[in-house]
């Protein structure tokens, strides 16, 4: 079995090493947001980043003017709203995804949750609308989950068979 790391090359590595960095900062940022004042101790209690690695993150988000220091700890500014809306539209997470069914995971939670179209979410078909798969991303994503394609899977078909349209 080939190392994974072997397959890779320089510049997808240099990508991958600076979207984990990008990440760690988003997720810094997230959870300080969520539970400011806070200082590095608490922060790598709750991200599991090592200290070192917070207190990095941390003065990078200050350089960005995204949070700045207090007595209690550090806090967010109003700049972050504009900053996280930014890097969804650079990131591409306003996008839509779809994609047909033929081989899909999709993870239990998300037919776990409440669709305004049918409860729980499921696949459907309605007349004049895209096809159950198409449905099924739609209504997925308008209530918050997102899409992910794995670009190191490869998926076949069967033969083809006769599908009886009465079925």
């Amino acid at each position: 079995m080939r190392n994974d790391k072997k397959q890779r090359c320089v510049l997808t590595s240099v990508i991958e090493s600076e979207m984990n960095i990008l990440k760690r900062h988003i997720h810094v940022l997230k959870t300080l947001k969520e539970n400011q004042p806070m200082g590095i101790i608490k922060l790598s209690e709750l991200t599991n980043y090592p200290q070192h690695m917070v207190r990095y993150s941390l003065r990078i988000l200050e350089q960005d003017g995204l949070i700045e220091p207090s007595p209690q700890g550090a806090i967010t500014t109003d700049e972050v709203s504009k900053t996280m809306n930014l890097l969804k539209k650079i990131l591409g997470e306003n996008e839509r995804v779809a994609a047909g069914n033929g081989c899909l995971l999709i993870k239990r939670r998300v037919f776990e949750a409440y669709s305004p179209h049918y409860e729980p979410l499921r696949f459907r078909y309605e007349k004049g609308l895209p096809g159950s798969d198409i449905l099924f991303f739609m209504d997925a994503q308008e209530i918050g989950f997102s899409a992910r394609i794995h670009g190191d899977i490869v998926c076949g078909h069967l033969p083809n068979y006769p599908l009886d349209e009465n079925i």
